[in-house]
């Protein structure tokens, strides 16, 4: 993903990807809304941090497939164990170790908890820039009740993008690329 290479990543893009609940699939629409020619488009560093975070395999009616991030392919098993987390419009996960939750937008503010991997409710919606710091910060909510505030790159909802691979004629190919429920 670092290289950027748009070549390569076509050559492993199903024709029919899932792009969206609204009906966006296949090579031509992948394109027009990703520009992987574009070596700044969005999608790359999506790809990157989709990756980077792992996923799990599954065997389906139609063969194994490997989707990722674990935030994503995991969900289901999260809510089972903890049906409050059902509307992960609200939730998130922490993805690190040690992650610091600070009293306020500001990494020089006192840390209130730390966490590691867990899910905590997000009490705002989007993330808001902080102080002199700059960066983006997301208010949360945590399993105890208690409040702070988390940087917006140690968080990753169940809702962002997810990508699915799976084998199509003895090839790993991408099948979908989406976000959302």
């Amino acid at each position: 993903m670092r290289r950027r290479d748009a070549t390569f990543l076509l050559k492993v893009i199903d024709p029919n990807i899932t792009l969206s609940f609204g009906g966006d699939s296949g090579l031509k629409d992948f394109k027009r809304l990703w520009h992987p020619e574009r070596k700044n488009s969005r999608l790359w560093k999506e790809l990157e941090v989709i990756l980077s975070l792992g996923g799990t395999f599954d065997s389906t009616s139609e063969g194994k497939k490997y989707c990722a991030p674990y935030v994503t392919s995991k969900w289901k098993n999260i809510v089972a164990r903890f049906p409050e987390y059902g509307n992960a419009y609200q939730y998130a996960v922490i993805l690190r170790r040690n992650v610091k939750v600070h009293a306020k937008r500001s990494a020089n503010s006192p840390v209130l908890a730390m966490l590691s991997f867990d899910v905590i409710k997000v009490s705002q919606s989007g993330a808001e820039s902080g102080g002199s710091q700059g960066g983006k910060w997301v208010r949360i909510i945590t399993r105890s009740g208690g409040h702070g505030y988390v940087n917006a790159n140690d968080i990753r909802s169940p809702l962002d993008y997810s990508a699915c691979f799976k084998k199509v004629g003895g090839r790993w190919m991408m099948v979908s690329f989406i976000a959302g429920d």
